[in-house]
C-alpha cells in the first residue's frame, strides 16, 4: 500500500476537531491533532443555514482557516464528520412494489419534511435495506442538503483541500468496527451515547440492519434510553446480539459496565485512538490532555479516507 496522508475533521456543536494521519501498509501514524473552538454551533441544524447567511458563512470560513494556519499539513484530502442530529437519519417503511423512481422522490420529500427545511430543498440521500416490518421492507435514510455539501466542498477547496467524503457519525463508526477474531461473523450492536441523543444499530453477518435514535431526557435515563433504542432495532431483525460496541461522549467504562450487566453480553468501548502511533511524544501528550473520546470520529474519518 502506498504512503498516504489524510485529514479527518469532526464538526461538533462547539468546535472543530482535526486529526491528520499518515498510513503505510495499514500502519496509522497520527501526525497532528487539535481542537478549535467555533464562533457558532455549526455541529447542529445551523450548519444548513450557513450557505444562505453571509455572516454565518464568514464565521465558518474564519474558524476553519485557523486550523490550517497553526501548522503546515502534509495531506491535501480530507473527510468531514457531522453529528447524527445534523443529518436526516431515520428508518422508513417502504411498500414492496414501490417503483424505484418514485421512491427517490419520496425520499427527497421525507428529508425535507423531517429536516424542517423549505420545500424544494434537494438532498444527497444514501439508503440501504434495514430489515422488515410485516409485509413492508425497511430502508435506512441518511440525507444531507446538497447546498450544505456544496458549501463545505467549496469552502475547503478555497483553503486548498479536496473533500473526499462527508460522513454521518453513527454510520462512520458502524462501518469501521474492528475486525472480529478468527474470521467469525458475530451479530454486533453499535451504540452511540451522546449528551442529548442515543443511537443504535445492528451489524449482522457483516451487514448493517436498522437504526434508531432516541432523545436523552436526563443523564440519569441515558442507559435506559440506549437500551430502548436498541430494543427498537431488534424488533425488526432476527439477529441475536453476540457483542456490543459503545462510542461517544458518554460511552465510557461506567456505561459499558452497566450495559453489560443489563444485557448479559460483552460490551466494549470503541476507542480507536488507543490503537494508533503518534509522530512524537509531544503529540501523544497533547492528545492525552483531552477526554478519551475527543478525536475518535475525526481519526476514523481520516483512516477510512486513506484506506
Amino acid at each position: 500500500m502506498a504512503l498516504r496522508h489524510h485529514i479527518g475533521i469532526e464538526i461538533t456543536r462547539a468546535e472543530f476537531r482535526l486529526v491528520e494521519i499518515r498510513m503505510n501498509d495499514g500502519l496509522v501514524v497520527v501526525l497532528r491533532c487539535g481542537v478549535y473552538p467555533t464562533t457558532h454551533a455549526f455541529g447542529s441544524s445551523l450548519l444548513h443555514q450557513v450557505p444562505f447567511d453571509h455572516a454565518l458563512a464568514k464565521s465558518f470560513v474564519h474558524d476553519a482557516s485557523i486550523m490550517f494556519h497553526e501548522r503546515a499539513l502534509f495531506a491535501s484530502h480530507m473527510s468531514i464528520v457531522v453529528p447524527d442530529h445534523a443529518a436526516v437519519l431515520t428508518v422508513l417503511p417502504v411498500e414492496e412494489r414501490f417503483p424505484e423512481a418514485d421512491l427517490q422522490e419520496h425520499l427527497q420529500w421525507e428529508c425535507a419534511t423531517l429536516s424542517g427545511l423549505p420545500e424544494g430543498t434537494r438532498f444527497r440521500v444514501r439508503t440501504r435495506e434495514a430489515g422488515r416490518s410485516g409485509d413492508q421492507r425497511l430502508r435506512l435514510l441518511a440525507g444531507m442538503p446538497q447546498t450544505t455539501i456544496d458549501f463545505l466542498t467549496a469552502t475547503f477547496s478555497h483553503l486548498t483541500f479536496a473533500v473526499h467524503a462527508i460522513e454521518v457519525e453513527h454510520l462512520l463508526f458502524e462501518s469501521m468496527l474492528p475486525a472480529p477474531a478468527d474470521g467469525a461473523t458475530p451479530a454486533r450492536a453499535v451504540l452511540g451515547m451522546h449528551e442529548h441523543l442515543c443511537t443504535s444499530s445492528i451489524v449482522s453477518d457483516a451487514h448493517p440492519a436498522g437504526l434508531r435514535s432516541v432523545a436523552v431526557d436526563t443523564s440519569e435515563t441515558r442507559i435506559r434510553t440506549a437500551l430502548h433504542s436498541l430494543r427498537a432495532v431488534l424488533q425488526n431483525t432476527d439477529a441475536t446480539i453476540d457483542e456490543a460496541f459503545v462510542f461517544g461522549q458518554h460511552g465510557d467504562e461506567r456505561a459499558r459496565a452497566e450495559l453489560a450487566s443489563v444485557t448479559g453480553i460483552p460490551v466494549r468501548t470503541f476507542n480507536p485512538m488507543r490503537a494508533v502511533t503518534f509522530l512524537s511524544g509531544a503529540e501523544a501528550a497533547h492528545a492525552g490532555a483531552f477526554p478519551p473520546h475527543t478525536f475518535n470520529s475525526a481519526l476514523l474519518a481520516a483512516v477510512k479516507g486513506a484506506s
